[in-house]
């Protein structure tokens, strides 16, 4: 009898120690997801500038200059063309091209790397067309530097990742 009572508390001990390592582990693969969905926006982004295609605008077809993705600390971001060139998204003036997509596996937690510090709590990364040509300004189409990282960190904080943007157009995530 004794020894199946230890034998029931070793099987329960290693039960725990099982589901909590597979909400660490779900977290984690979420946080990444997120990283790389981010990521994957830039990157469309990026390409979009340097196809050079029109898109349907209240005013007709337009090839757009430049086209963005807007992040907000707390878990969005959007694709958008930025149709009067001025650094920023402008809900009158410039047209979105995806919906805010919120951020499931976790949250934005903030920016670092831009100048002056401290960073906005919302960013445009920004390509022209043709050579995409890249630009990171704050909300108010204020040039923040030359790289800026996004933080990324789940629910719990225990996960964290960043995905970085520097404008030589390299998009990187760590």
């Amino acid at each position: 009898m004794f020894e199946i009572v230890v034998m029931l508390a070793i099987i329960t001990a290693i039960s725990v120690v099982v589901i909590f390592s597979f909400s660490d582990l779900r977290e984690g693969i979420n946080i990444n997801k997120t990283a790389r969905e981010i990521a994957l926006a830039l990157r469309q982004a990026q390409n979009f500038s340097l196809a050079v295609r029109s898109i349907d605008t209240p005013l007709g077809n337009t090839v757009p200059r430049t086209v963005g993705v807007q992040i907000v600390v707390g878990g969005s971001y959007f694709i958008f063309a930025d149709l009067n060139v001025n650094g920023k998204f402008d809900a009158l003036t410039d047209v979105k091209l995806t919906d805010s997509t919120p951020i499931p596996g976790g949250s934005i937690f903030g920016f670092e790397g831009c100048v002056p510090t401290p960073c906005p709590s919302i960013i445009n990364v920004l390509f022209s067309s043709p050579e995409a040509a890249v630009t990171l300004t704050d909300n108010n189409g204020a040039d923040i530097g030359d790289r800026v990282q996004i933080d990324l960190q789940s629910f719990t904080g225990l996960t964290k990742r960043n995905v970085s943007v520097r404008t030589s157009g390299q998009i990187s995530i760590q």
